[in-house]
């Protein structure tokens, strides 16, 4: 799970970049600046003055400016008092931005995230707004009364650096946990991923606690922030404000993540039918000679438009070593036919994630394109992961055994050497063929290996192939 953690961060780190992001940490920051400098405007000195009357009562603080002599006008209690003015504003500050953050931005950012991570993600819708309100208040209550209770062992040089991250961090978790997985976890998928997870979410959160606690350390190093606190205000309150937007992507990428992988182990259930008497227009169909028979199965199972989706397989292409030409290719092809490309998706060899994003497009009602890890070598794991999603077996296809040992004679007759059917490697190669239990075939003139198409619970055409550029009609 540490893995996932940093890889769930470093994704944060750049999403956070983005100048999308950047402008939502404005709204936040536009909101309580004003509120913020506005109570400092007619409540400042008010203040100073009541916490140098309240600190100037309590005899530790006479007892030490007796024996300080610190020659400060007004003693210690009116040194003091600004800084404990902006100590107590702090958590003020933090539990705002968190709630702000959340509530109205977690939804959002996590819904950047699906869109570029996980498209084929089905949301489930299982918390409300008022839900999330609820949650969140709750939540800040319990803060809110553990920082109170705590307060006095902030005096406590160790404890003022390890008490108030912990309790935001617990607030973090509890908090942004909940909104990342709002729109798109039932309540019970959403439990489960707490249960599973909790440790890691929970040292996300101290985390991100420590990482919102820094301002104030900076702040509490300089004398000078009394003087300045009307100045640098907006730039805590932005800092606060960027720290849980970061927060706030990073629960989300985990958070989906361990939704996709529940998700791989529990199939999420096919979406309703639609009611009763809504008319949907049709499916256009696609020409033949590219889906032979594809879409006439498709318009059998769905009365609505669907939308057409792509994902794209291979490490290699993650990685840089292999440039992606199926993407532009899928988009010339559909657009040709006066079809969108909805969405697209680039996945690892990872299997448990292959089979997530493969069960979800199958359940998606769209009709999605899968290109990468259909071939025999030990990182090909497509149709494998096709079979998982399906819950069926693997089964070697006739068709696709006869075309497979065609394409290798033919090619053992170009080379001038022998045709050796029950050769091993030749034998190996026919795992080529062996796709999921009732797949149909998707042919392929340019090299004759055929690729396979099967029909998902939502009346949805998967098709994976291994040559774009090569079919017919292109």
């Amino acid at each position: 799970m540490i893995q996932r953690v940093l890889d769930a961060f470093v994704r944060a780190l750049g999403h956070a970049l983005l100048p999308r992001v950047i402008g939502m940490t404005l709204l936040p920051l536009a909101v309580m600046t004003v509120v913020a400098l506005g109570l400092g405007y007619f409540f400042w000195s008010g203040a100073v003055e009541w916490m140098r009357a309240a600190l100037a009562s309590w005899s530790v603080v006479g007892w030490l400016d007796d024996r300080l002599q610190v020659g400060w006008p007004g003693g210690l209690a009116a040194l003091l008092a600004p800084f404990a003015l902006v100590a107590l504003a702090t958590p003020v500050i933090v539990l705002t931005s968190l709630v702000l953050v959340s509530t109205l931005m977690t939804p959002t950012l996590a819904r950047i995230v699906a869109e570029r991570r996980f498209p084929a993600l089905r949301r489930q819708g299982g918390a409300s707004l008022a839900a999330s309100i609820g949650w969140s208040a709750g939540s800040l209550l319990v803060a809110v009364v553990a920082l109170i209770v705590s307060l006095p062992l902030w005096l406590i040089p160790p404890l003022v650096l390890l008490l108030p991250p912990l309790i935001w961090g617990w607030l973090t978790y509890r908090v942004m946990s909940f909104d990342a997985l709002a729109d798109y976890a039932s309540s019970a998928e959403r439990a489960a991923v707490f249960k599973a997870h909790r440790w890691p979410l929970l040292a996300m959160g101290i985390a991100t606690g420590y990482m919102g606690a820094a301002p104030g350390i900076v702040w509490a190093s300089g004398v000078l922030f009394a003087a300045l606190f009307v100045v640098l205000v907006p730039l805590a309150i932005w800092i606060y404000t960027f720290v849980f937007v970061f927060s706030s992507l990073w629960f989300a990428h985990y958070c989906l993540d361990a939704l996709v992988q529940l998700r791989a182990v529990q199939p999420v259930p096919p979406p309703a039918p639609p009611p009763a008497g809504r008319c949907h227009r049709p499916m256009p169909a696609l020409p033949s000679p590219m889906f032979p028979g594809a879409m006439q199965t498709v318009q059998a199972e769905s009365s609505r438009v669907p939308s057409f989706g792509l994902i794209i397989v291979g490490d290699e292409i993650l990685s840089g070593k292999r440039a992606d030409k199926h993407l532009a290719n899928v988009i010339e092809l559909l657009g040709a036919r006066g079809l969108p490309l909805a969405w697209a998706q680039y996945v690892g060899d990872e299997p448990a994630r292959i089979t997530a994003t493969l069960r979800h497009a199958l359940a998606s009602g769209d009709v999605v394109f899968c290109t990468g890890g259909i071939g025999a070598t030990p990182d090909d794991h497509t149709r494998q992961c096709a079979a998982a999603a399906l819950g069926v077996p693997l089964a070697l296809h006739p068709e696709a055994k006869r075309l497979i040992l065609q394409r290798l004679q033919a090619v053992a007759e170009q080379e001038g050497v022998p045709w050796e059917p029950e050769r091993a490697d030749n034998l190996h190669r026919l795992n080529m063929g062996v796709f999921p239990e009732g797949a149909g075939i998707v042919p392929n003139p340019y090299n004759q290996i055929p690729g396979f198409s099967v029909a998902g619970p939502a009346g949805v055409l998967f098709i994976a192939y291994r040559a774009f550029q090569s079919w017919p009609g292109r």
